[in-house]
């Protein structure tokens, strides 16, 4: 329907993300408050964009746009897959079933053969089915039974049973196309036993909700990072890059990673090794300290935005929790930047973390659970960094300037964020930095550090800390 005999042009255009931010900034019905840093953008949350983007206090300010991921033009004369969603249930001690959802986007009406090859250890099983396909979306379903599968550990249980990694089973789709010949598509299949568990704790007379991940029958204490971009600029971020960072957090015996709300949907390769090195993943929305107006057009396209993630990912065993937002609606509760907010900021805070995200995962992914918000205690605006209940985000050390054995006086149910600024390695600070410039006062260093008096707490720190 587009394209022409002969020459054909594809065109992108870009808007600055500054000057349309700016844009319907200038158009809204009511304020819509957001946390400000140093150096910043003013209106980073009306754009749908990495929101670190717009700076923070520990990254630079780069309102940047483009494409940094793969583009191609993909050819068929029959049709293309649209999503692959598996379905792992354990029926008992000995086997499980594996049911397989394929939605296809067919260009013919007429039947199709899709050849199935399912493979792993103890595992070679093929199949074939003849669907009768009708132009446009279509459904084929597919169902394994699968004896005695290697089922999916933590990167502590990996250690323990002196594994090094998990090794995925290996779904294959295809069928044959007149243009192209064989098209198929891959799936890496885990069995996980993976769960979110929070309810009410009667143990030793505790009040409040326990939170924790269990895996194969197992409490797990978690232990981990908060994950951001691992470069201000995505298209520097290469696989070495991710194998390097995420096998570092193995071997400091980190078995959970949060990814922070105001970075990305990360790339299939930081899930595909979170799945081989037995990495827990907590999943944020991509919002962070920073309200939306949830006009017609931003509603639409989160939805897709939301829709699409979900179901990119939903199919990961690493995949333990997927949430709303970072720090919202501790926000709307208590931070001097929602002072005296219009009421309409709370409405369209319900309507986005509490009606739509919540019912985009029910439909697309039931068996990962929900979270509205992190820290929450379950929504609503319900004393979200209640300590008893739910996640917390601890800055009374840092930002609050409290001593370390600050942390020894709390006992959070999970404890989501906490920590304290680091300088980079030296090798790092030489690629910027001249041996004149190096001190943590040089206009230089204080070019490069975003988080306001960052350098002087670091040093009340070490005074405080360190004999000298």
């Amino acid at each position: 329907d587009f394209l022409v005999d002969g020459k054909n042009v594809i065109k992108f255009i870009f808007d600055s993300a500054e000057k349309k931010s700016e844009e319907i900034n200038n158009s809204q019905i009511y304020a819509v408050p957001h946390m400000k840093y140093d150096v910043y953008s003013p209106y980073r949350n009306m754009a749908r964009k990495c929101q670190c983007h717009g700076g923070w206090d520990w990254g630079p300010c780069l309102m940047v746009s483009g494409i940094y991921g793969d583009i191609f033009i993909e050819t068929t004369s029959v049709g293309l897959f649209e999503n692959i969603k598996t379905l792992k249930t354990k029926k008992d001690d000995n086997s499980w079933d594996l049911n397989v959802e394929i939605k296809f986007d067919s260009f013919i009406q007429g039947n199709v053969n899709f050849d199935l090859n399912f493979t792993g250890k103890n595992q070679n099983e093929k199949s074939k089915i003849t669907a009768n396909l009708s132009k446009g979306e279509n459904v084929v379903n597919a169902s394994f039974n699968v004896k005695n599968p290697e089922v999916w550990k933590t990167t502590d249980e990996l250690k323990e049973e002196g594994l090094s990694e998990n090794i995925p089973y290996e779904l294959s789709i295809s069928f044959e196309d007149s243009i192209c010949g064989t098209k198929s598509e891959k799936i890496d299949v885990y069995f996980s036993t993976l769960k979110t568990v929070s309810e009410k704790d009667f143990s030793n007379d505790k009040e409040g909700r326990c939170l924790y991940f269990e895996n194969n029958g197992r409490k797990l204490f978690s232990k981990g990072s908060n994950w951001i971009p691992c470069d201000s600029l995505p298209s520097r971020m290469t696989k070495e890059r991710y194998e390097d960072l995420i096998n570092s957090a193995v071997e400091a015996n980190m078995n959970t990673l949060r990814v922070w709300g105001g970075g990305i949907y990360e790339n299939d390769i930081f899930y595909d090794l979170c799945n081989k090195l037995g990495i827990i993943v907590w999943q944020d929305f991509m919002v962070a300290c920073a309200n939306v107006w949830m006009r017609p057009e931003f509603e639409r396209e989160f939805k897709l935005e939301a829709i699409y993630n979900v179901k990119r990912i939903r199919h990961h065993a690493c995949l333990g929790v997927l949430c709303g937002n970072n720090e919202m609606e501790e926000a709307i509760c208590g931070w001097e930047c929602a002072d005296g907010h219009d009421p309409l900021v709370r409405s369209d805070y319900l309507k986005l973390y509490e009606n739509i995200l919540p019912s985009i995962c029910k439909e697309h992914a039931p068996f990962i659970p929900y979270t509205p918000s992190s820290p929450t205690s379950g929504g609503n605006f319900d004393l979200p960094q209640d300590y008893t209940r739910g996640d917390v985000h601890f800055w009374h050390v840092w930002n609050g300037n409290c001593g370390f054995d600050e942390y020894r006086k709390h006992k959070f149910r999970f404890c989501s964020e906490y920590g304290f600024e680091s300088y980079p390695s030296m090798k790092t600070i030489r690629t910027f930095c001249e041996p004149k410039d190096m001190n943590c006062f040089s206009r230089v260093m204080e070019n490069h550090q975003k988080s306001k008096s960052g350098n002087s707490k670091i040093l009340m720190y070490l005074a405080d800390t360190y004999l000298y």
